[in-house]
């Protein structure tokens, strides 16, 4: 006969290595989340111990667009024709050599630009009171 299981059962499932387990069993009650959580209702006090750590995360989004970027600049470096990507040796010197590249055409355009006059008049000086 087979055991039917509803929603909300929790069936418990063990598994055996048959090797020595690194699990630590005596702290299993003091990082229950649930008991955490329970203890939290009922006393309305956080657990004792280390003070909670507060990170500003919104640089793993940077992060995660650059790495994105990187990924589409290697997938255009290995669509490139052979004679061009054996003058790299690898994905990495070719990117460094288009970025090189490219702050140079910016610095010569920033060159060929000429600043913009400077219009206006200067300030009259007040004279000094006596």
């Amino acid at each position: 006969m087979t055991a039917v299981h509803y929603i909300g059962e929790r069936v418990p499932v063990r598994l055996n290595t048959g090797k020595e387990t690194y699990v630590e069993q005596h702290h299993a009650e003091t990082t229950n989340i649930n008991k955490i959580i329970g203890r939290y209702r009922r006393t309305g006090q956080m657990p004792v111990g280390k003070p909670p750590r507060y990170a500003d995360v919104t640089i793993v989004r940077e992060q995660l667009d650059v790495q994105l970027q990187l990924i589409e600049a290697m997938g255009l470096y290995d669509e490139l024709p052979q004679e061009i990507r054996d003058n790299f040796r690898t994905a990495q010197d070719f990117l460094a050599y288009v970025d090189q590249q490219a702050q140079m055409e910016a610095l010569a355009a920033a060159e060929e630009v000429p600043p913009e006059p400077i219009t206006g008049t200067a300030p009259e000086e007040t004279p000094p009171a006596e």
